[in-house]
């Protein structure tokens, strides 16, 4: 082994600074299938157009190789504002705080228009006049990386301080990455609003079914994000109507978010949903029988380097023979005595275990570090 054991699955100073975009590229990128969708796109030709609408979103957008060709299949399929050449090893940075993962974040602001909700966001809008709303209403612009500016789209007169921003979250997965893009939009409503009302410590959290009151009650859900979901004849069961007082204190209404809707999750995954979509936690440490790896090694670089030697294409993870290679590529397999009892742990879970996950972070389980917002191996 050209590393040290100690280390061998230790995270670099680059990897410490990761954010869950950033896993998630790792992964993704090394997914056959979205190899070969970004090279079909590439080989359609660019819009310019479509081209400097993405590099304005970018800090540098020199040596960025993008295309342009089918963005929405990029987006519907790996959850991927735009393709990026999987050579690139790392995201290109962002200028507005924006997200490379948006797609997988997004909530559904109230709209009257809104006729229906698929999985992976809106669908068709009404046209002509919208229905009047009670309350005054704003909207903030979206773009596949994030949100634009804000506008008020309907104004009233209204008895009540609260200025309470709608959307629609999706509980079939990890409800972080969502509540991650509620706390920027409630931000963005606090601002336009604060200029002319008056801020309040006392917290508003309103979590109902999206049948309550007339919020998202004439929009029908056809799809959710968990793979298996829209196979549920009432997928509309497993979102949520989210409201929270845009000028109260927006941090404790996002920790009471997160709580309640986290628990919303886990219930609906054990009573409503096929088991084994999405895990309920991801390990800290490296996972043994018996001897603990040392202090530093963490499970996600393992799963991660195990990732980028396992061959290309579909294949079986659970073949011992494959597994045997991987572990010698990698330097987990027993050479001696003398190995390190935890290493031998981990190579006898190699064909059963860490390879099969390995090969499903590539497949599809890179969204779920998106989807709970989840880093450097911790819950």
């Amino acid at each position: 082994m050209s590393t040290s054991s100690e280390e061998l699955f230790a995270l670099t100073e680059v990897e410490k600074r990761f954010t869950p975009d950033d896993w998630a590229w790792q992964f993704l990128r090394l997914n056959s299938e979205y190899q070969d969708a970004y090279r079909r796109a590439s080989e359609v030709g660019i819009s310019e157009e479509a081209l400097n609408a993405i590099k304005s979103h970018l800090a540098d957008a020199s040596n960025v190789r993008l295309a342009t060709a089918s963005g929405s299949i990029c987006t519907r399929d790996f959850g991927l504002a735009a393709w990026l050449d999987p050579v690139h090893e790392k995201l290109p940075e962002l200028t507005d705080g924006g997200s490379w993962f948006f797609p997988l974040k997004r909530v559904v602001q109230e709209d009257p228009r809104l006729v229906d909700v698929g999985a992976t966001g809106l669908g068709q809008i009404r046209t002509g006049p919208q229905r009047p709303l009670p309350y005054p209403r704003l909207a903030v612009d979206e773009t596949p990386f994030g949100y634009g500016k804000p506008k008020l789209v309907q104004h009233c007169d209204t008895p009540h301080p609260e200025r309470i921003i709608w959307v629609a979250l999706d509980c079939s997965v990890p409800p972080d990455g969502q509540i991650s893009a509620l706390r920027t939009l409630a931000r963005m409503h606090r601002k336009f609003w604060q200029k002319d009302s008056q801020t309040t410590d006392v917290p508003t959290t309103i979590i109902k079914p999206v049948t309550y009151e007339d919020v998202f009650s004439r929009v029908t859900f056809t799809g959710a994000r968990a793979a298996a979901a829209p196979e549920l004849e009432e997928p509309g069961k497993l979102w949520r109507t989210v409201g929270i007082d845009t000028l109260g204190p927006i941090g404790m209404e996002i920790d009471e978010c997160r709580r309640q809707l986290r628990s919303i999750h886990l219930q609906l995954k054990r009573k409503s949903m096929p088991k084994n979509l999405w895990p309920d936690r991801f390990p800290d440490s490296i996972p043994t029988r018996a001897a603990a790896a040392p202090q530093g090694n963490s499970y996600l670089k393992a799963l991660l380097v195990l990732a980028r030697h396992m061959p290309p294409g579909d294949f079986d993870p659970h073949d011992l023979l494959l597994a045997d290679q991987v572990a010698k590529d990698v330097g987990v397999y027993p050479a001696s005595a003398r190995f390190p009892r935890w290493m031998y742990n981990f190579y006898e879970g190699m064909a059963n275990a860490h390879l099969p996950l390995a090969f499903a972070m590539v497949q599809r389980l890179y969204k779920w570090l998106i989807h709970a917002q989840l880093s450097l191996g911790a819950p």
